[in-house]
């Protein structure tokens, strides 16, 4: 019996062993993932582009790369020779090579998880393949020439071999131009689209194709894509939509510089479009009448900011507000409600879409709003005094975090204990005396300097765990002028809390060795510590108020024994 529980372990144990093998042959050859919510991507001069639906793919020299779902795929080394065409639907990637006089177009399947091996090539030495391209539905076309015929073929399809093709492709009765570069198939009407010299040109498939015809009047285009009904061009001047039925065009949006391809797609019953430009790929939307940047892909990551410079609570005036991921990412992240409360951090201004707000709601997520969204500024209640916490707080916790900024998990200045006396500058934002954000402004004295941050309100109490000085020694206020007053400061600086008013003489015990030299001195004021300016108190004997008052007193005394003497021989002379 335990023999066969043995051999029945083992037997498991091989069977297991074969699955994982299976499993590990069945993935992807050569292929490697990276996920980064900032996709940064490389192109150069060289580099070909496609995009279909909620996918795009892109060469880099001789590397096959495809970016799906903030996700980016490799294929190293998965073609040879220049790559002069990509096509991409949403299971195939067709590349098209030329080495030498040679032309083939290589054939991809991808998935979620990546790109496959290349499944075929088409292409053969009496075959040129001179331009590949689609139609923004799915479907693969190509020019071809064979002993000096142009051949235009439909649908590219996966097991299919070239003589099929032709055998299926329209003849031209003359040769290919060379001089033709972007292509575009309207399968509806049967047109042949074309650009020359950046002019569009037309030609009707259905009747053979005799000649083009120039139409629109556009002179700078580069590519063309297409929709269901509509052909878009990526021009110098801008990316225009033309209507085939009547060659009329439409300028959808001004460009830097439309000198790449373009595609448009669909998904999640949005429309997009995509360029190609100065080594980015430029994602825009389109509602029909217009395109509205949304996101940038090129070889940097976009940097957020992190030093503020505004740092105040606003409250949202209009409906809803869009927060997004970054100016260069038009992804909606979140939204704010009418009503609701956030932290304005910052301005930021980018190129391509416009200007905005780094903001940030009380639990920490960050984003952007455009700078033209509706808001009104709250702030902050800077008299102490009136809150219930008082001017003094304390951590309410072994190790208090003091952050750089009033929000959840931003960047922690100092901790503090129990024991550290926390002065409340001011309560971040009231309206109609209600505090409406979670935080104090407070600062701290630590290694002799002032730190300045942010507290939770339910991190801290009113202060009340004073420790008995350790230095016990008392200091005399030194006001200078008879009549003066002398300040007590919350902080070392005179731009804080004041704390206290005392007149010259009053004394005070010292919460820190005495340092002639050092501009403040901490007392002990009350049950709290508070600073004063060391040039304004006396270690010991009298003040210079006392002394003068001394003096004074012994002239008038003095002048007053002299005068009852003067009068006295006065009188004695008279009589």
């Amino acid at each position: 019996m335990q023999r066969t529980n043995s051999i029945n372990k083992c037997i498991s144990l091989i069977a297991l062993a074969l699955v994982i093998i299976a499993l590990l042959f069945a993935m992807p050859i050569n292929t490697a993932e990276a996920e980064n919510t900032s996709v940064v991507i490389d192109l150069n001069s060289s580099s070909k582009f496609a995009a279909y639906k909620d996918v795009f793919a892109y060469t880099y020299n001789t590397s096959l790369y495809i970016v799906k779902d903030n996700k980016i795929s490799s294929y190293p080394n998965a073609f040879s020779g220049d790559c002069i065409g990509l096509e991409i639907n949403n299971t195939n990637i067709l590349v098209l090579t030329q080495n030498g006089a040679q032309t083939s177009v290589s054939y991809f399947d991808y998935d979620d998880h990546g790109i496959k091996s290349a499944a075929s090539k088409l292409g053969t030495m009496d075959m040129k393949i001179t331009n590949l391209f689609s139609d923004g539905l799915g479907n693969f076309y190509f020019y071809a020439t064979i002993t000096g015929t142009s051949y235009y073929v439909k649908q590219f399809k996966e097991g299919t071999n070239a003589q099929a093709m032709l055998a299926k492709a329209y003849i031209a009765k003359e040769a290919h131009d060379a001089s033709f570069t972007s292509f575009l198939y309207c399968e509806d009407a049967g047109n042949l689209y074309a650009i020359k010299g950046g002019n569009i040109y037309v030609a009707s498939v259905s009747l053979l194709i005799e000649s083009y015809q120039k139409i629109t009047n556009i002179t700078d285009a580069h590519a063309l894509a297409m929709s269901a009904n509509e052909i878009f061009v990526n021009a110098e001047s801008g990316i225009y939509k033309l209507n085939p039925s009547t060659n009329t065009e439409t300028l959808l949006c001004q460009t830097n510089n439309g000198t790449g391809e373009i595609y448009y797609t669909n998904f999640n019953s949005n429309d997009y479009i995509f360029v190609c430009e100065n080594a980015a790929v430029i994602q825009y939307t389109y509602d029909g009448t217009a395109c509205t940047y949304y996101n940038k892909f090129n070889n940097s990551e976009y940097v957020h900011p992190t030093e503020f410079d505004l740092v105040y609570v606003a409250k949202l005036t209009q409906s809803i507000a869009n927060i997004y991921s970054s100016p260069r990412n038009m992804q909606i992240n979140s939204t704010i409600s009418n009503g609701e409360f956030f932290l304005v951090l910052c301005a930021v201004t980018n190129e391509e879409s416009g200007s905005y707000f780094y903001i940030a709601k009380e639990d920490g997520t960050k984003g952007y709003i455009k700078s033209n969204t509706g808001f009104e500024k709250i702030n902050a209640n800077t008299d102490a005094r009136t809150f219930k916490i008082g001017l003094y707080a304390q951590g309410l916790h072994a190790s208090t975090n003091i952050y750089k900024y009033p929000y959840q998990n931003a960047e922690v200045l100092s901790t503090v204990t129990i024991f550290d006396e926390l002065v409340v500058i001011d309560n971040v934002a009231e309206l109609d005396g209600v505090h409406v954000w979670d935080y104090y402004k407070v600062s701290l004295v630590q290694d002799g300097q002032i730190i300045t941050g942010y507290v939770a309100v339910n991190d801290v109490s009113p202060y009340t765990a004073l420790k008995a000085p350790t230095i016990l020694k008392t200091v005399k206020i030194s006001s200078g002028s008879i009549g003066s007053l002398v300040y007590l400061y919350a902080l070392p600086s005179e731009e804080s809390a004041q704390v206290a008013a005392l007149t010259d003489g009053e004394e005070l015990d010292l919460a820190e060795e005495y340092n002639k030299d050092s501009t403040w001195t901490k007392v002990v004021y009350g049950e709290k510590y508070a600073y004063v300016l060391t040039s304004q108190i006396s270690q010991k004997g009298l003040t210079a108020v006392q002394i003068t008052l001394i003096v004074i007193s012994c002239v008038v005394v003095v002048a007053s024994i002299l005068m009852i003497i003067f009068m006295k021989k006065k009188r004695k002379i008279g009589f």
